[in-house]
């Protein structure tokens, strides 16, 4: 989630910049001038999702990533590619990369999904859930979701998601059922 905001805070200046109000742009200017360290972030905030996002995500990241460049005055780009912070490239499968894509879409639009989980005990179980939201926990990603079996929130480990499938159906905003219902439930790391 850092690494989206880092992103929108790009792409915010960037269409300042494009905008061409030159109070913006000098605002931004001074500001990454005097602040050493917003050319880094927008650079390690981009090397997060490009990391650890879906093939969407990191596609999404590498354009504004690009527009920014293209806009910045040169004398403003040696920090933004230039930072002491190095993301690791994860060793994802194209497989596990579309799925975090497809889950990332089920999140946003609200929409049932249809899993078949493998829980830590190794047994197999079928769930209908609404997608709140996927974490990433510096080894793993989960998703937060209600489960209509369990009738109760459940955070299932995205790789124990054996396979899955977006439904149709829109699930209803109820109150007890939200991602600000979740949140406090899964702890305040979540």
């Amino acid at each position: 989630a850092g690494g989206i905001l880092l992103l929108w805070v790009c792409w915010k200046m960037y269409r300042q910049i494009v905008a061409g109000d030159e109070h913006d742009i000098e605002a931004i200017e001074s500001n990454v001038q005097s602040n050493k360290i917003s050319g880094p972030a927008m650079g390690f905030g981009a090397a997060v999702t490009q990391s650890w996002g879906d093939p969407a995500l990191a596609e999404a990241a590498e354009r504004i990533v690009a527009k920014v460049h293209a806009v910045v005055p040169e004398s403003l780009r040696h920090g933004m590619e230039t930072s002491h912070l190095v993301v690791p490239r994860l060793a994802y499968t194209r497989a596990s990369g579309e799925m975090l894509g497809v889950l990332r879409q089920a999140v946003n639009d609200r929409r049932y999904l249809h899993i078949d989980y493998r829980d830590a005990g190794d047994l197999d179980t079928q769930r209908t859930v609404r997608p709140l939201v996927l974490l990433y926990w510096g080894n793993t990603w989960t998703l937060g979701a209600w489960c209509e079996l369990r009738s109760d929130f459940r955070t299932f480990r995205v790789d124990r998601i054996t396979s899955h499938k977006v439904l149709d159906r829109c699930y209803p905003d109820e109150p007890g059922r939200r991602l600000n219902d979740y949140l406090p439930r899964a702890g305040k790391s979540a």
